[in-house]
């Protein structure tokens, strides 16, 4: 028994030894699954001789396990691979295994994570780009893509991005394909295949010949012709010649077989003085008033000559003057008269013809308006405008920095900006700002008050001493005295613990760095630096409660402080009051002198010091909020409010009274776009598809535009179906198909509509009748059988055909 059990452990160790090297450990090999490696590098089933080796770790099998949804492609020491199902393992770096999908090679790593290819990808090394046959790796702009050869990555407005030519920007994706627009143009929509683009500031109006018609928003589009024509000129047609005519001007077709337009103009009993275009040769008068009205030129003069007539354009216009020559003519477009008389052999009273409308896109309404002054200041009752003074051009030229405040006959006032005319002495005005009184004239000067305060306004720009400065510095002190109490307190404890050690000596001497870093920062930061504008309007909202101040910059310290945009200070009985303002509805006109509403300037770049002016409220709510912590969401509504108001208007101010309840959206929706009088709204988890006539059209996103029928937008997915009117998107396989009432379906190609069943459309083939659905399938009926050929359901359900039982086709018993 005893040499029998002998040899079997002899028999076991030749087993072993034969065994060894086909499962000894190496650097690629693996133990097979059934079996796990023990302590002496053998590979041995998980019931044998393992179990009887400790783990110096205590390590357990759930370490030797993959994650649900992976499976173990390697184990060796304290290392455990694994690939997702469906992959397979490529590569080992790092004790990491990185695996790839089947038919495709692992061709990089970044970024920790495997970059699988097809075999013939193009793949750029140190990237995750696999690019497919045909495309590059591409880069610019800080953007990258995979782009076919000379395109570039490109993003549109709405962050999408794909490849276009250099210089052009990507627009729309579809069906594979990316479309881009030249940059400076607007993308609308893809016609047969290409991008329409229109320039900024034109819109889309159609097509001609496949080619798009941009044209201004507000102009006339032919269609017929593809004609584009400014705001208030048609085109009309002489044969085949198309041209643009301003309201009742006629086409004509001229002597030398050129087609015009009839332009209405006048000749003067007077001679322009200024500067002229160099002279052009040609056959009558009535060409020069075309190249006039081509050029937007006011005035002409044509001149005969030996070889027929010249035309030389007004460029510069400085008096009029008495005619001398009368072989030259001058003459005036008299377009702006309301008036069908052809008068241009007629002297008119030019002062008429000048103050008429005037339309940039017809004429140099500059230079109208230049003519129109001279005009007034030498008497509209003088009919030809020559002065009997001579040259008095320069007179009704402001001084640089000035502008008009008032222009009559012979009398010509300047203010500076932002001024107005407080008193008028032997010709000169004397201005004051909107929200000051005229208090004296001292040395040829005028000097200002300020409405409903003791103290004049400082020539300098600086703030006005004793008012903003030094209020200011005794605020701002004391401030730092409460920051020098807080910080003693906050380091109390510690200067008690360490008193007798070096430490607090340096403790001390950090605090003192502390507080005098604090009070330099306080006194440079709460000086001038706080600058704040008094309005020529009111708040119209909610203030906090009132506190006496001594003076406006003490409640513009407190506004400060508090992180408030805008204040009130009341002024009654000579006492102060400052309310900080923590609502905002809208602006409304002053009318109320003992009441001054103020804003905080923060964000105006310049460095005027702006206490007493009324500046331009749109200036400074279009800068950045200041600080982090201030009340940027009042900031932001004041300047929504006024750009829905119109930033036309300096002050504001509604001439409806509109509050800030017309600039927000309601409840469910989020704003996308706010102008003047326009505010664009889309119901949430939806973007802005395109404006029109001052409405929002949205879709859902990852829906595109397709239509507008009765003012809503017709949304469908990239790969539906879409047939123009029918506000139908089919899926993938279906087409719009209507039924014998007009219905409209989705149907396969081919079939007719029939009926729309819990959701469901179903569908007939052509030449057959529609009867019921039964057993959810359509039965249907050739023409004039009476028996059903087959059931069919159709729509979005796939379409089945059955072998159908001889029967009547009003029968229910199928």
């Amino acid at each position: 028994m005893f040499v029998f059990h002998q040899f079997n452990l002899l028999y076991v160790h030749c087993l072993i030894q034969a065994w060894l090297p086909k499962i000894r450990r190496s650097n690629d090999v693996a133990c097979p699954r059934s079996l796990i490696r023990n302590p002496f590098d053998i590979c041995l089933h998980t019931d044998r001789s393992y179990r009887h080796a400790a783990s110096s770790t205590g390590v357990s099998m759930e370490k030797v396990e993959c994650p649900k949804g992976q499976h173990r492609v390697a184990v060796k020491k304290g290392t455990l691979l694994c690939c997702r199902e469906g992959e397979t393992f490529a590569e080992e770096r790092n004790r990491k295994a990185y695996c790839c999908p089947p038919n495709k090679k692992l061709k990089g790593i970044f970024k920790e994570k495997s970059i699988c290819c097809n075999p013939s990808d193009n793949y750029k090394t140190g990237t995750s780009f696999c690019c497919p046959t045909g495309k590059q790796f591409s880069s610019g702009s800080g953007l990258e893509r995979c782009c076919a050869s000379g395109l570039v990555p490109s993003k549109s407005s709405s962050g999408s991005i794909g490849c276009c030519p250099s210089g052009e920007e990507f627009a729309k994706r579809e069906g594979g394909v990316d479309y881009c627009c030249p940059q400076g143009t607007t993308f609308y929509e893809v016609k047969s295949g290409k991008s329409s683009c229109c320039a900024n500031g034109y819109i889309l109006k159609g097509y001609n010949n496949g080619v798009p018609q941009c044209c201004l928003v507000d102009s006339n589009y032919d269609s017929a012709s593809g004609t584009c024509c400014p705001n208030g000129w048609f085109s009309q047609r002489n044969g085949n010649d198309v041209e643009c005519c301003y309201s009742d001007w006629k086409l004509k077709r001229a002597p030398n077989g050129k087609v015009l337009c009839h332009i209405t103009y006048t000749y003067l009993d007077a001679r322009f003085v200024g500067d002229f275009k160099v002279p052009v040769m040609v056959s009558y008068v009535d060409e020069c008033s075309f190249l006039a009205s081509n050029e937007k030129r006011i005035g002409f003069r044509v001149a005969k000559t030996d070889s027929g007539f010249s035309c030389a354009l007004l460029t510069e216009f400085f008096r009029f003057a008495p005619m001398t020559d009368y072989s030259t003519r001058d003459y005036i477009l008299s377009i702006n008269r309301n008036s069908d008389i052809c008068d241009r052999h007629i002297v008119r009273n030019v002062s008429e013809i000048v103050t008429g409308p005037c339309n940039p896109i017809e004429m140099d309404c500059a230079l109208l308006w230049k003519i129109k002054d001279y005009c007034i200041y030498v008497g509209t009752d003088n009919g030809d405008c020559i002065s009997q003074k001579g040259d008095t051009t320069s007179v009704i030229e402001c001084p640089f920095g000035e502008i008009r405040a008032e222009l009559t006959k012979e009398k010509h006032l300047c203010c500076p900006r932002g001024e107005q005319v407080a008193d008028e002495r032997h010709g000169k005005a004397y201005c004051c700002p909107s929200n000051q009184t005229l208090k004296e004239i001292v040395n040829g000067k005028a000097v200002c008050h300020l409405i409903g305060d003791e103290t004049e306004n400082s020539t300098t720009s600086a703030c006005p001493e004793g008012l903003f400065r030094s209020t200011l510095q005794k605020m701002a002190t004391n401030i730092v005295v409460h920051q020098v109490s807080s910080l003693l307190h906050l380091k109390a404890d510690t200067l008690v613990a360490a008193r007798n050690s070096f430490s607090a000596a340096r403790m001390l001497t950090q605090v003192l760095c502390i507080l005098l870093i604090s009070l330099f920062l306080l006194l440079t930061q709460v000086s001038c630096s706080i600058r704040f504008s008094y309005l020529g309007s009111h708040y119209d909202g909610t203030f906090g409660e009132e506190v006496g101040v001594s003076s406006t910059g003490e409640c513009t310290l407190l506004a400060f402080n508090k992180k408030k945009i805008g204040y009130r200070v009341k002024v009654n009985e000579g006492k102060k009051t400052c309310a900080l303002l923590t609502t905002f509805k809208r602006f409304t006109t002053l009318n109320d002198s003992n009441i001054r509403d103020y804003i905080l300037t923060t964000s105006v770049s310049d460095q005027e010091c702006t206490v007493y002016t009324a500046r331009n409220v749109i200036e400074f709510i279009s800068g950045q909020c200041p600080l982090n912590g201030w009340d940027c969401q009042l900031l932001e509504r004041m300047r929504d409010y006024c750009i829905f108001v119109g930033s036309d208007k300096p002050d504001c101010i509604s001439s409806t009274g509109v509050s800030m309840e017309k600039v927000e959206c309601p409840k469910g929706q989020h704003r996308v776009a706010v102008k003047k009088e326009t505010l664009l709204c889309c119901p949430e988890g939806e973007t802005l598809a395109e404006e029109r006539n001052g409405k929002a059209l949205c879709c859902p996103k990852k829906k595109v535009l397709k239509e507008v029928l009765d003012d809503t937008a017709i949304c469908c997915g990239p790969t539906d179906n879409y047939q123009e009117g029918s506000g139908l998107c089919c899926p993938s396989g279906l087409v719009p198909a209507k039924s014998s009432s007009g219905n409209i379906g989705c149907c396969p190609s081919g079939e007719e509509f029939g009926k729309r069943e819990e959701g469901i459309d179903y569908c007939c083939p052509k030449g057959e009748t529609f009867q019921e659905v039964k057993s959810g399938k359509a039965i249907c009926c050739s023409g004039g059988e009476t028996e059903p050929r087959k059931k069919r359901s159709t729509g979005s359900m796939p379409s089945i055909t059955l072998s159908a039982k001889k029967m009547s086709c009003k029968e229910n018993n199928i």
